[in-house]
């Protein structure tokens, strides 16, 4: 049961006017927020020539150079490129000159404007924020939480049309399980469809919820598998909404060893991406999904 694009229409203007403007555009956003979908969209409606580039397997700046260099060669006037998982550049042998040679690519090919994607926001953050990447050319279009009634009463109108009742609360619950992450919601959705047979009931739901977390309990539990100890006890904290980390009663109450050692639990667990730090510098954990799951060992 697919949304499709619903409620981004503030994003789709914010990234028409920077493409219009001349600007690159940079998108980071936890996994299944909606990137590639909103992308996607807006290449197919735009009408510009466009060309995309994954680089998950990417390595060095050679693939990035021959997309380029193709897209110079064969167009004049504006042509858009869009670069995914644009967070390994940080796994070039050397990241620093990597980007340096990217920007003097673009500087010479000003037809040309790209779209830099990533699921991995930290690794987003210190290559355009920390590192100024292109820094006055290209703007951040942030994908801002889709409006809960929106979404609910969608939902509530696509379940009516294939002959299934359910009611607001009900899809509310689901929506917010995942903190409306809409890939999360869009796949609880379809297991609670299919498991219902007329009218949803409260158990359709609650089994729907631990069918998902079932799903991904073994790439959750190989999340935790890949965490040491100190790593593991931080994590604990940060679900427990700690704030003041250094404090000697959080240090003790949750194994921390010491303000450096927080440091380095930190910046190892900002690495693999399983927390980042929001505006007012506190921790949280990325995946709604892994939060809830969580709570079967923590809380």
């Amino acid at each position: 049961m697919g949304n499709g694009l619903i409620g981004r229409n503030r994003e789709l203007e914010q990234l028409s006017l920077c493409i219009s403007e001349g600007r690159h555009a940079m998108m980071s956003e936890p996994p299944g927020s909606g990137i590639r979908t909103l992308v996607q969209h807006f290449l197919d409606s735009s009408g510009l020539p466009h060309s995309v580039l994954d680089m998950l397997a990417v390595r060095s700046i050679h693939p990035i150079e021959r997309a380029v260099h193709k897209i110079a060669a064969r167009t004049e006037g504006k042509t858009l490129l869009w670069i995914k998982n644009f967070h390994n550049l940080l796994l070039f042998e050397d990241p620093a000159a990597a980007q340096k040679s990217i920007e003097r690519l673009l500087a010479g090919c000003g037809n040309l404007i790209c779209i830099f994607s990533s699921s991995h926001i930290n690794a987003m953050d210190r290559i355009f924020r920390r590192q100024r990447f292109l820094q006055g050319q290209c703007r951040r279009i942030r994908l801002w939480p889709i409006d809960e009634k929106l979404m609910v009463e969608h939902t509530i109108n696509e379940f009516s049309k294939m002959g299934r009742v359910v009611s607001y609360d009900q899809i509310k619950l689901l929506h917010r399980s995942v903190d409306g992450n809409p890939w999360y919601f869009i796949h609880l959705c379809d297991i609670c469809f299919s498991k219902t047979i007329g009218y949803v009931t409260d158990k359709n739901i609650e089994d729907s919820i631990q069918s998902l977390l079932s799903i991904h309990h073994t790439r959750f539990e190989a999340i935790m598998h890949e965490l040491s100890t100190h790593q593991v006890n931080f994590l604990k904290a940060v679900f427990d909404s700690v704030k003041r980390f250094s404090s000697a009663e959080s240090i003790s109450y949750y194994g921390l060893n010491s303000s450096a050692n927080i440091h380095r639990v930190r910046e190892a667990l900002l690495k693999k991406e399983v927390i980042s730090i929001d505006e007012s510098d506190i921790p949280y954990i990325i995946d709604p999904l892994f939060h809830l799951w969580l709570k079967s060992y923590y809380a």
